[in-house]
C-alpha cells in the first residue's frame, strides 16, 4: 500500500503545478467565458486519473517522480522536486530520518506505512460522508410530487437542486412561486445539459482520493464556483436587464448557508452567491479576442503541463560500461575515472533526469560561442564489449547563460540539473589533481635522474650537456601539456578561495621573502623562507639557474595549485653549482588589484 500511496503522492504533486497554472489563468482571464476555465479543470482531472503521460520537449513539469519509492530504503533519502530551494528544505529535514547502524527499522518506512493508513482512513471518511448525505437526501425527497417531465416538488427541501447521475431530476421547494420557477428550472436544466450532475460527483471522488494535497481542496472549491458561474452565463446570455435582475433576486432568496465541500447535489444557490449576483448584473458578452486568448492559454497549459519532460533515450546500463573518460575542452586534459564503477550509477542517474529541450544538435561538439567561458566538459562512456558499434557514447556538459545543459552529438540538447553539473565538475578536478600528481611525481624522479647525470658528468661536452638539458625541458613541457588549461582554471578557483588580499599585502609577503635570504658560504647554499600565512600557498614561484655556457635550468616551479604550491612557513634552499652566473626568482600572485609580481637574483646575496 505504501507504493500506491507514493505513486498517488507523486501524481498529485505533478497535478499541483497544473492547478497553480489554472488558478493563475483564472486571475488573468477573469472576463473570459467561464466554460473556458472548465476546460482547464478537465486537464487537471486527466493529469490525476491517467497513470501515464505523453512526453514533450515543451513540458514545464520539473519532475514526474518527486518522491521515489527507493527513498524508503536509501541510506541518504532525498526528494527531487526540481526546485532547489524546496529540495534543500525537505532534504535537510529528511537527514534526521536516516537509520543508525544497527537499527532494525527505517524511520521513513514507518512514516510511509502510517501515512498510507491515514490516507486510506481519510478517503474512507470522505466517501462515507458523501454516501450518507446522498442517502439522507434521497430519503427527504421520497415523497416529492411530479410537476412535469423530470421536475418534482417537495416540502422537505429549502432550495432547488439536481439529484441523480444517470436519471437527473430537478427538485423544487413548494414555496417557489410560478414566476420564479421558470428561472430556476432554466438554471437546473442548464446544469443537466452541461453534465454538471456528473462532473461534481466525479470531482469529489478525485478529492477523496487526493485529499492529502491542499491544492486539491482549493481546486474543488474553485471548480464548484466555476460550474455555477458557467451555468449562470449560459442561462442569462439572452436575457434582458429586467430578467437578469429578477434572476439575481432569486439567487439571493435561495442562497444556501455556505457549506464548502459537498459531493451532490448541484444546487441553485450553492456557492459564491455574492460573486454570482455581481457577475449576472454586470454581464457583458465576451469579446472574440478574449475567447481566443483564453483558449490559447488552455492549449499552452495542456502542452506544457499535461505532458512529461522527455528524458535521454538509449542510455546504456551500468554493467555495459567499462569506464568513464572526462576531458575539459579546449584544454584537452583527458582523465580516466579510476572510480568509474562507483561513479557510473550516479552519472547515469544524473543523465536520466536530464530533460530534452526544443533545441537539436547538428554538430559533433558544442559551439564555443554558445558556451559560457568557451569551456565544456566532454564525457565519454566506453562499452565493455568493444565489438559494439559505436563502442562509446559521448556527451558534452556546459553552461549557457548560467544554466547547465547536456548535449549529445547529432541528437539534441538536454536541460541538466545545475547541482549535478557542479558535482561532475568537482569530481573531474579531484580526479585531475590525482592524475596530475602521479605525472608530476614521475616527472620529478626523471628530473632528479637527469640532474644527477648532469652533476656526475661535469666534464662532458657542451653538446651532450645541452642534450640532457633538452630532455629535462621536454619532460617539463610534457607536464605542462598534461596539466593543461584545466589546471590553470582550477588554480584560479583555488586563488578565488583565498581572495581578499591586496597588492600591498602581497608586496609585504615578497619583501618578507627577500629579507629571509641568507647565504651560507660553508655550504655554498642560499636559504630563504616563505611567510607563514595562507596566501603563500597560492604564490606562483619560479627559480631558474643560468650557467656560463648559456644554458638554463628550472630549479623550482610552484603554480599555487595544491600539490604544486609552496608550504607556508617552510625554509627552502638552493645549491650554487659551479659555473652558475645567476639564480633568478620570479614570484607572482593574483591580488584584488590585479597581477602582483617581483623578480630578483639570488646571486646578489653571494656577491
Amino acid at each position: 500500500m505504501e507504493k500506491l500511496f507514493l505513486e498517488l503522492l507523486n501524481r498529485s504533486i505533478t497535478a499541483g503545478w497544473l492547478i497553480l497554472a489554472v488558478i493563475l489563468i483564472r486571475l488573468l482571464f477573469r472576463r473570459a467565458p467561464k466554460w473556458v476555465t472548465g476546460c482547464l479543470w478537465i486537464l487537471v482531472a486527466v493529469r490525476l486519473v491517467i497513470p501515464f503521460s505523453v512526453e514533450s520537449v515543451y513540458s514545464l513539469i520539473p519532475r514526474t517522480e518527486t518522491v521515489p519509492y527507493e527513498i524508503l530504503y536509501s541510506e541518504t533519502p532525498a526528494v527531487d522536486t526540481g526546485v532547489e530551494v524546496l529540495d534543500i528544505l525537505v532534504n535537510h529535514s529528511l537527514e534526521s530520518s536516516v537509520p543508525n547502524p544497527g537499527d532494525s527499522v527505517n524511520p521513513l518506512q514507518i512514516a510511509a506505512a502510517l501515512s498510507s493508513v491515514v490516507w486510506l482512513a481519510g478517503m474512507t471518511v470522505l466517501l462515507l460522508s458523501a454516501a450518507v448525505s446522498y442517502i439522507l437526501l434521497r430519503h427527504n425527497v421520497r415523497t416529492a410530487v411530479r410537476l412535469r417531465e423530470n421536475i418534482r416538488q417537495s416540502e422537505h427541501i429549502a432550495t432547488p437542486f439536481v439529484l441523480g447521475m444517470f436519471r437527473p431530476t430537478v427538485y423544487l421547494p413548494f414555496s417557489v412561486e410560478d414566476a420564479d420557477a421558470e428561472y430556476i428550472i432554466a438554471h437546473e436544466k442548464a446544469h443537466i445539459r452541461r453534465g454538471d450532475h456528473l462532473v461534481k460527483p466525479l470531482a469529489y471522488l478525485l478529492l477523496s482520493v487526493y485529499w492529502f494535497n491542499p491544492l486539491m481542496w482549493a481546486a474543488y472549491i474553485l471548480l464548484c464556483r466555476d460550474i455555477e458561474l458557467a451555468c449562470d452565463e449560459r442561462v442569462i446570455r439572452n436575457m434582458s436587464a429586467d430578467d437578469r435582475r429578477a434572476y439575481s433576486r432569486i439567487l439571493l432568496e435561495f442562497s444556501m448557508k455556505q457549506k464548502l465541500i459537498t459531493a451532490c447535489p448541484v444546487a441553485f444557490g450553492e456557492v459564491g452567491v455574492k460573486t454570482r449576483v455581481k457577475s449576472v448584473l454586470n454581464y457583458k458578452k465576451p469579446a472574440l479576442w478574449g475567447i481566443v486568448l483564453a483558449l490559447a492559454a488552455c492549449v499552452v497549459c495542456g502542452v506544457c503541463l499535461l505532458t512529461d519532460p522527455k528524458p535521454i533515450e538509449g542510455l546504456p546500463a551500468a554493467e555495459e560500461i567499462s569506464g568513464i573518460m572526462m576531458d575539459c575542452v579546449p584544454s584537452n586534459t583527458e582523465v580516466r575515472m579510476e572510480d568509474s564503477k562507483e561513479m557510473l550509477p550516479l552519472l547515469l542517474e544524473m543523465f536520466g533526469k536530464a530533460t530534452k529541450t526544443s533545441r537539436n544538435s547538428y554538430n559533433d561538439h558544442p559551439y564555443t560561442e554558445d558556451v559560457d567561458g568557451g569551456t565544456y566538459l566532454k564525457i565519454t562512456l566506453n562499452y565493455a564489449d568493444e565489438t559494439v558499434s559505436p563502442y562509446s557514447q559521448t556527451y558534452y556538459l556546459y553552461t549557457r547563460k548560467g544554466k547547465a545543459y547536456l548535449m549529445r552529438p547529432y541528437d539534441a540538447v538536454y536541460r541538466f540539473d545545475d547541482e549535478f553539473y557542479d558535482v561532475l565538475y568537482d569530481h573531474y578536478f579531484v580526479s585531475l589533481r590525482e592524475h596530475t600528481q602521479d605525472v608530476y611525481l614521475q616527472y620529478i624522479h626523471e628530473k632528479m635522474d637527469i640532474e644527477r647525470e648532469l652533476t656526475q658528468q661535469l666534464e662532458v661536452s657542451a653538446s651532450e650537456k645541452a642534450h640532457l638539458k633538452n630532455q629535462l625541458d621536454q619532460k617539463h613541457s610534457e607536464l605542462v601539456a598534461t596539466r593543461g588549461e584545466a589546471l590553470e582554471y582550477a588554480r584560479e578557483l583555488a586563488e578565488l578561495k583565498a581572495a581578499g588580499a591586496s597588492s600591498e599585502y602581497y608586496n609585504a609577503i615578497f619583501e618578507g621573502i627577500r629579507e629571509s635570504m641568507e647565504y651560507r658560504e660553508s655550504e655554498n647554499m642560499i636559504f630563504y623562507t616563505f611567510p607563514d600565512v595562507p596566501e603563500t600557498a597560492y604564490l606562483h614561484v619560479t627559480l631558474t639557474a643560468s650557467y656560463e655556457d648559456g644554458t638554463t635550468l628550472t630549479v623550482l616551479r610552484c603554480d599555487g595549485f595544491e600539490n604544486f604550491s609552496v608550504e607556508p612557513g617552510r625554509t627552502y634552499s638552493v645549491t650554487i653549482a659551479e659555473g652558475t652566473t645567476a639564480i633568478t626568482m620570479h614570484i607572482a600572485a593574483e591580488s584584488t588589484d590585479g597581477l602582483c609580481e617581483v623578480t630578483f637574483d639570488l646571486m646578489d646575496w653571494v656577491n
